[in-house]
């Protein structure tokens, strides 16, 4: 009886473990934006109209990489176009999982420090499987709405 109730400890003790480690978020994303402009409050000029149709444009245009370190800090490397030239941008910080919701919180941006007001917090969803990580762009929380789909490419 003390050897089965050992052998299904040490089950339960894998399965708790394989399951920690299918959580991580741990590894290197990649992905896109997918969206459209937000009905804003009001009427806009034909000129705020054409500035926010070219931010929705450039963000589409944008390819993530997002690097998850083990010692809780992050790198973003976000490659696009804009005028039809490339740009790239590089943001830096720190994240935290809980359950399945990780925040990743902005400290640099091209290896600027940012003052407190800068330092926004990012909101994703892990998915069960641990292959997907998804930003939601809600009404009223930008020029924006969609979300960014990024998926796993490799752990550690």
């Amino acid at each position: 009886m003390r050897r089965l109730l050992a052998a299904i400890l040490v089950v339960c003790a894998i399965v708790a473990a394989g399951s920690a480690i299918a959580a991580s978020p741990v590894g290197t994303w990649k992905g896109r934006f997918h969206g459209a402009p937000a009905k804003l409050p009001g009427k806009l000029s034909p000129k705020s109209k054409q500035a926010v149709d070219l931010f929705v444009e450039r963000m589409k245009s944008m390819r993530v990489t997002l690097k998850i370190k083990a010692d809780h800090s992050f790198v973003i490397d976000l490659t696009g176009t804009e005028h039809g030239k490339k740009t790239a941008s590089r943001v830096e910080g720190s994240w935290q999982l809980t359950g399945d919701t990780l925040v990743t919180t902005n400290l640099k941006r091209n290896g600027s420090v940012l003052g407190r007001e800068g330092q926004v917090q990012n909101k994703f969803s892990l998915s069960k499987d641990g292959k997907t990580l998804t930003r939601r762009f809600a009404a009223g929380q930008g020029l924006m709405v969609g979300q960014i789909v990024l998926k796993r490419q490799k752990t550690g």
